[in-house]
């Protein structure tokens, strides 16, 4: 399971929808068809639409020079509607024919303390336990895994590995230590720098903004954050990605929002 955080995930929170919501997504590939499928097509698409580097190495996707493309550099191409256009649909196709599946989890840090104001929430621990929870009832159908996520800075990086740790050696509120070591490949997060140029990991990057601004919509009524591109990737995972029960809901599977409505 790739994994991508979005929003702030910080434990402090105002109103103001920027500081508001913190999510991670984890997008979950079987090994031997990322390895022998998925990275391979990965790759021919950026080049495709990128090129190269001047040494040749592959071009490592960065959403957000994406979204604002400089006037210098590999993805300068996307200033041209055109070539924008382009690139749109093949994101759009990969996403669709791809086999992955996806767990976005949101948290509405106000909400949380307004519920439980004595509680002393860490955000990113609570987004990784549900993450890891849901992870590991995948596993049990499908085999063992692990979880990758792109390295920050020495000390969020540090932070992440002991909060994954803890759970990993403790277990969670639904689930024991023993059950959850059954199915992963160990007991440490693999973090991983941009420059080793991952494919589940930028696909994780292009994937966890749009389900998270998709989630806010579904549970909080804010499409503020749901762009027009957002708009074609949310249909994709709502009907085909995200994780999903014995009945095909996706609630409380696939998209997780915490704390829990009542619907």
């Amino acid at each position: 399971m790739f994994i991508d955080d979005t929003g702030d995930v910080t434990n402090s929170t105002t109103n103001d929808a920027q500081n508001r919501y913190a999510s991670i997504t984890g997008v979950i590939i079987d090994r031997t068809y990322l390895e022998k499928t998925f990275e391979p097509s990965f790759q021919t698409i950026v080049k495709r639409h990128f090129g190269e580097n001047e040494d040749g190495t592959p071009v490592i996707l960065h959403r957000r020079k994406m979204i604002s493309p400089p006037q210098l550099g590999p993805f300068a191409c996307l200033r041209d509607q055109a070539k924008r256009d382009a690139w749109d649909r093949a994101c759009l196709d990969m996403m669709t024919r791809a086999a992955y599946t996806v767990v976005t989890v949101c948290l509405d840090k106000v909400a949380f303390y307004y519920h439980h104001p004595k509680a002393t929430l860490d955000v990113y621990q609570t987004l990784i336990q549900n993450a890891v929870e849901r992870y590991f009832y995948f596993l049990r159908a499908n085999g063992t895994g692990d979880v990758v996520v792109e390295a920050q800075n020495a000390g969020t990086d540090l932070a992440i590995k002991t909060r994954f740790r803890a759970v990993i050696e403790n277990g969670s509120e639904h689930i024991s230590a023993d059950k959850l070591q059954a199915v992963f490949t160990s007991k440490e997060i693999n973090i991983e720098p941009k420059s080793a140029g991952y494919p589940g990991l930028q696909f994780a990057d292009l994937i966890a903004r749009p389900a998270f601004a998709h989630c806010r919509a579904v549970y909080a009524n804010d499409t503020s954050d749901l762009t027009a591109f957002a708009r074609q990737i949310a249909p994709i995972l709502e009907n085909y990605k995200f994780y999903r029960s014995k009945e095909g809901k996706p609630d409380g599977y696939g998209r997780i929002w915490r704390p829990t409505l009542k619907r």
